[in-house]
């Protein structure tokens, strides 16, 4: 009766993610959790969902880097290069000096769904607090955990006006990877105890992809140790962004009106949890993540909750290899971009930006296989993700062999 029921709701769940309307899969998914204890969360039908952001909220694109660079002093020889190199940077996003349009709903269980698209005729920040918060009443963590929205609506306001504009860590970024994450919580399994997720488990997930890289300076961990820059003195080399993204993160909870943690009950386990999930992200811990996932399909018993929170997190934060080619290339060039920043301060005589963004995402496509491949024989959503991700390695080895 039990395998009857997990097929059932599997076949439910999957037909639910292919429809073209939000309502009806939200309906569907509805049916899903009258059958299932595991789908605990109630999913709106419909998102009575209305926000008044203004031209207040779109960014100053100036770029202060003395405040993107930790606040460092301007005259720093390091931020003088870094002002040079990121102007030399063509950004794809503009500012449309627009108001935001009432309320829009977003296809946010759509894997497809390419977030440089949804800016047209709505600035970015906004945008991307309007795309974020939707997902956030999606799960209603309103009635599940009385979260107080108007203070969940400030602190996303504040974090995503807070992160900086290198080319890939940045606000696109974080809703990218909420939104993969937010898709990894709706996938079906292939047991049920790996859909055991209680509903401070799916917060803290969604609301560490959301943090997970605030204030990111562009810059990476071996930089700046390195360096020796202040954040690796202060975090002894140890996870240095990663620990500094989410402490910042949590400095603005300390304001009352911005302290989401305000109206719930377990705030030491949700805290503790979204400070696991986020230092999970550090790629540092990727061979970990691939082994702790093969011993899991390997023996289910060592199914662990916690750690398999911290393992969603690192799927979805570096889930856009896996999306559609036209849209992984884009983030490819991103991430190239910053590369080539980050090799220009370190080697400022060299002519060379380093690799070259087709042979550089071939190689992290390999790198990150075996994890997706065994991350799906857990999560059957992970199936398609895994199957793109071998079609965009294809792609990328034909573009190489076509620059050769």
């Amino acid at each position: 009766m039990l395998n009857a029921l997990e097929n059932f709701s599997d076949t439910l769940a999957e037909t639910a993610l292919k429809l073209p309307s939000s309502s009806f899969q939200a309906h569907v998914f509805k049916c899903i959790d009258a059958l299932c204890e595991d789908f605990r969360s109630r999913l709106l039908q419909n998102f009575n969902f209305a926000t008044n952001i203004g031209n207040s909220f779109v960014p100053d694109k100036k770029y202060f880097l003395q405040s993107m660079l930790f606040g460092e002093d301007p005259s720093d020889k390091t931020i003088t290069q870094y002002i040079s190199l990121l102007k030399s940077y063509k950004s794809i996003e503009k500012v449309h000096e627009l108001q935001v349009d009432g309320y829009k709903q977003y296809d946010i269980h759509n894997f497809d769904l390419n977030i440089f698209d949804l800016s047209n005729n709505c600035p970015d920040i906004p945008m991307l607090i309007s795309f974020s918060l939707q997902i956030f009443e999606f799960w209603d963590f309103q009635s599940s955990l009385a979260l107080d929205y108007t203070r969940m609506r400030n602190f996303t306001k504040i974090i995503f006006k807070g992160y900086k504009d290198p080319p890939y860590h940045n606000a696109y970024h974080a809703a990218d990877v909420l939104q993969s994450v937010h898709i990894l919580l709706l996938s079906p399994a292939k047991s049920p105890k790996y859909l055991l997720y209680d509903t401070e488990d799916k917060f803290a997930l969604l609301l560490s992809a959301m943090i997970h890289d605030f204030k990111h300076p562009g810059l990476n961990n071996d930089y700046l140790n390195k360096t020796s820059h202040k954040l690796a003195l202060r975090y002894n080399n140890i996870s240095v962004l990663e620990n500094y993204h989410v402490s910042q993160a949590f400095k603005i909870m300390q304001n009352s009106e911005n302290n989401i943690f305000h109206s719930l009950v377990n705030v030491n386990r949700i805290r503790k949890s979204i400070v696991e999930i986020v230092l999970a992200t550090d790629m540092a811990f990727h061979n970990k993540h691939v082994e702790d996932v093969q011993e899991v399909v390997a023996k289910p018993s060592a199914f662990n909750m916690p750690n398999m929170l911290g393992i969603l997190m690192h799927a979805g934060d570096i889930s856009n290899v896996c999306r559609k080619f036209h849209i992984s290339k884009e983030w490819g060039k991103r991430i190239s971009a910053e590369f080539g920043i980050i090799n220009a301060l370190e080697n400022p005589d060299s002519p060379s930006n380093g690799l070259p963004q087709e042979e550089s995402q071939k190689r992290f496509c390999k790198f990150v296989m075996p994890f997706y491949k065994n991350l799906s024989c857990l999560y059957k959503t992970v199936v398609n993700w895994s199957n793109t991700l071998e079609e965009n390695l294809s792609m990328w080895e034909g573009h190489t062999k076509m620059t050769q």
